[in-house]
């Protein structure tokens, strides 16, 4: 009876977390196979609907969702997926690395990539994606010194124990010098499976790691940010939220140079609308809302206006 009321009290303490950081789960585009396998162990669903016919456009951009409870809390953490290709070389990270993508950053709490274990020097485009995720690691979240967790799980090949040429370790290493636990997976389920030193391994260390982060993004729908955003009053729609229409105004005239009280008097310079630079800061403002639409794409409609809201104060900044 008393294991009964410790199980019932140490439910009802369990925080729900509703408003749960990110996990980012990449891949090559030649290892979707092993994206979907990993996800699908993870979750216990795969992430792709039925009758997807196209697997790589179906997966790249999608997002799935892992449900984590333990004693302390419960979360349904979304998984945003994401394929590297050949053609993108360094511009997958610069893209992740770039100002409009902070909002990105920020949000997310675990990085995951997967890739087949080889030989390393035969295995030079897996070696590419690693260093452009470790990089967005490293210069963008902070490597070991991010509070979140970040994950390179290998594929294949020995048992570490068995691994006589030492490929499993050269992984090791290559991940760790770029902020992340290398993780050796078989491919298949390992339940209750410990390493030589007592760890767990493949997939149960993956879920023990993310179990074991803080999930909880601090702010959500209801916080203070939502006060006063009643439905009805108004507001302006910039595609990536909702904001105030004085918000907007005070964009236009920082865009413009102009007040209410001189909008409509281009009789004293004799111009009649907008100059150059007028249209360079227009554009500026264009792209920068353009890429927070993007990236807020899927998140709840509270977080939505907060990026909207900062990305009209950062373009403001700018001007």
């Amino acid at each position: 009876m008393s294991e009964l009321n410790s199980k019932s009290s140490s439910s009802a303490l369990a925080q729900t977390i509703s408003n749960p950081r990110r996990i980012l789960a990449i891949s090559h585009e030649s290892s979707v196979d092993l994206l979907t396998a990993l996800i699908t162990d993870l979750t216990g669903s795969p992430p792709l609907k039925t009758g997807s016919e196209d697997v790589n456009s179906s997966l790249a951009g999608t997002t799935h969702h892992l449900s984590l409870k333990t004693k302390y809390y419960t979360a349904s953490v979304p998984i945003w997926l994401d394929l590297i290709n050949d053609d993108q070389k360094g511009e997958w990270a610069s893209s992740f690395l770039s100002d409009d993508a902070q909002e990105v950053l920020d949000v997310l709490g675990g990085v995951i990539l997967i890739f087949p274990v080889t030989k390393v020097n035969e295995g030079r485009r897996h070696q590419e994606v690693i260093e452009q995720v470790g990089r967005v690691v490293k210069e963008g979240l902070g490597g070991w010194e991010w509070g979140g967790v970040s994950i390179a799980v290998g594929v294949g090949g020995d048992d570490a124990e068995d691994d006589d040429d030492g490929v499993v370790d050269e992984w090791d290493d290559l991940c760790a010098g770029l902020g992340m636990e290398f993780v050796h997976w078989e491919g298949k389920t390992e339940k209750g499976k410990r390493n030589e030193f007592g760890e767990r391994v493949g997939i149960e260390r993956v879920r023990e790691a993310l179990e074991s982060n803080d999930w909880d993004f601090g702010v959500g729908p209801g916080s203070d940010d939502d006060e006063g955003e009643e439905e009805g009053e108004d507001e302006f729609d910039l595609g990536v939220g909702v904001g105030k229409a004085e918000d907007m105004e005070a964009l236009k005239r920082a865009i413009f140079g102009r007040d209410e009280e001189g909008e409509g008097s281009n009789e004293e310079g004799g111009e009649d609308g907008l100059n150059d630079e007028d249209i360079k800061s227009l554009e500026r403002m264009m792209q920068k809302l353009q890429a927070v639409r993007d990236m807020s794409a899927g998140l709840p409609e509270g977080e939505r206006k907060r990026m909207a809201k900062k990305a009209v104060e950062e373009v403001m900044k700018e001007l």
